[in-house]
């Protein structure tokens, strides 16, 4: 290869930013949901009031916070794990794990279940986070089983 005929060592070089990246991607973005959810739901009242006023809302999205937490502990675990296969297998778990909260986003109602200024913007942009951080984390794990 071009790499190998260039590089004075006998390895191909390889380039490691996409995996850190997309582990600091999930974790960044799923874990202040998951918190948010599960600890302090009355904290999305200004964005999403109907989360707040519905019982059954509520009990939804402390549920997807459950969820949300168990995929960062997933990728939490799967930084410091060593063994590729098991890495790729957690990479599987979290990004199945991602696109269940899509999942049940989707079958929820914008303008029960969220509310506020912008449900749909808030619905459909967690949708589109999930299956794609979900997708990304499902291919890495694929490639490296």
């Amino acid at each position: 290869s071009l790499a190998r005929s260039l590089s004075p060592t006998p390895f191909t070089p390889h380039v490691t930013m996409a995996t850190p990246l997309l582990d600091k991607i999930h974790i960044a973005y799923n874990a202040p949901y998951a918190l948010g959810n599960m600890l302090a739901p009355g904290a999305w009242e200004p964005i999403m009031p109907k989360m707040v006023e519905a019982p059954q809302s509520r009990k939804l999205f402390r549920f997807l916070g459950v969820m949300g937490a168990g995929s960062v502990a997933t990728a939490v675990v799967g930084l410091k794990c060593s063994d590729k296969n098991t890495k790729a297998k957690l990479d599987l778990i979290a990004g199945a794990t991602s696109l269940g909260v899509a999942g049940a986003l989707a079958n929820m109602s914008a303008s029960e279940d969220f509310g506020g200024p912008a449900p749909d913007a808030f619905k459909y942009g967690n949708i589109a986070g999930n299956v794609l951080i979900g997708a990304a984390l499902i291919k890495r794990g694929i490639d490296n089983v």
